[in-house]
């Protein structure tokens, strides 16, 4: 295998479009320093800004949903003002692809809103053990999710590796790592199967669907679907 092939092949086994592979080699983010790693490669989580372009150059374009996503929910502080490179130079959006992210970021925003209310709306455990308490944790989960106040985007993350439940808090001072041992159980059911819906519309919220080719990844058409400078 050619250095070329190898290192696409270790790009492609980070940005899968495989959700079992994505699950299976998905590490916890490192929010001191911005590493994210998987099974064959760690990179930066600002790294996602030249993958789209190394997307287009290799005509790699499976690696697109997954690079896309990751560069939609970098801190703004990122997409507005770059990153630098370990050369000096700083990576940089143009005026206009910066407000294309903008507007991919709304639409995940508005999926991770979609499966909070979807997870937390259902009844509680029927193993519950303190059913007014969770009761009441849901509900104010909810109405943080409606008013769009405490729920941030890197952390109500829905192809996270884990729900992190624990760090949301609201205004009611009610938390979810207050639910009870069976209801936390039912959260994780919930999550896990909001996950495929989340990946399935992955494509669609990056503006990705192509009319021709709808089930699969590998189109090459996404390289002009996505025309980014």
């Amino acid at each position: 295998m050619s250095l070329l092939g190898a290192g696409l092949y270790r790009i492609k086994s980070y940005f899968t479009s495989s959700l079992n592979k994505w699950a299976d080699g998905l590490d916890a983010w490192d929010n001191e320093d911005g590493v994210h790693s998987r099974k064959l490669i760690s990179i930066r989580l600002a790294d996602s800004i030249t993958a789209v372009d190394l997307a287009r150059l290799t005509q790699s374009y499976s690696i697109l949903p997954t690079a896309l996503y990751l560069r939609s929910v970098l801190p703004l502080k990122v997409l507005v003002e770059g990153v630098e490179n370990p050369d000096g130079t700083r990576e940089m959006l143009s005026r206009e692809n910066l407000w294309r992210y903008l507007a991919v970021r709304e639409a995940v925003l508005r999926r991770c809103i979609a499966s909070d209310f979807a997870i937390s709306s259902s009844a509680v455990s029927a193993e519950c053990n303190q059913c007014a308490k969770c009761v009441q944790s849901f509900r104010a989960i909810r109405a943080v999710a409606s008013t769009n106040l405490k729920i941030g985007i890197t952390t109500w993350n829905g192809l996270a590796s884990e729900y992190k439940y624990t760090s949301i808090r609201t205004p009611q001072s009610f938390n979810l790592s207050n639910l009870c041992t069976a209801c936390k159980e039912h959260l994780e059911w919930k999550v896990a199967g909001e996950k495929p819906k989340t990946w399935d519309k992955l494509r669609q919220m990056m503006g990705l669907i192509d009319s021709k080719h709808p089930s699969t990844w590998d189109s090459s058409k996404w390289g002009y679907l996505y025309d980014i400078e």
